[in-house]
């Protein structure tokens, strides 16, 4: 499992750098490449305006996007319910927004998980 976020302070905006979603090693041998399979979502003690954003940005040159889908925060947890996104990765690079909009604090975590 990789994260992404770790306990962000969700009263700051943030994004992730561009994640490659195929052919990675997180091994010290050649031949193990790894490819996305789900990305778990989870906020907690969310405060001010529920109105938060993520976005997901699909590219396959890190010049030109697309957005792919954006998941609303609006509601103080999801701990108990988390999202999780499943993939099946025809893109070569995800990039995660957080937009805090109306959010004054709380907690947020994001984690991939790769296949074996």
């Amino acid at each position: 499992m990789i994260e992404i976020l770790r306990e962000h302070n969700m009263g700051l905006n943030t994004e992730s750098d561009w994640i490659l979603t195929e052919n990675t090693s997180i091994f010290d041998y050649e031949g193990k490449e790894q490819k996305i399979k789900s990305i778990q979502i989870s906020w907690d003690g969310v405060n001010g305006e529920l109105n938060g954003e993520l976005i997901f940005l699909l590219s396959n040159d890190m010049e030109l996007s697309t957005i792919s889908k954006v998941l609303e925060i609006n509601s103080r947890t999801n701990k108990n319910d988390s999202e999780l996104l499943v993939f099946y990765p025809c893109f070569k690079y995800l990039k995660i927004q957080y937009k805090k909009n109306g959010i004054t604090g709380g907690i947020l975590s994001i984690t991939m998980s790769n296949n074996d």
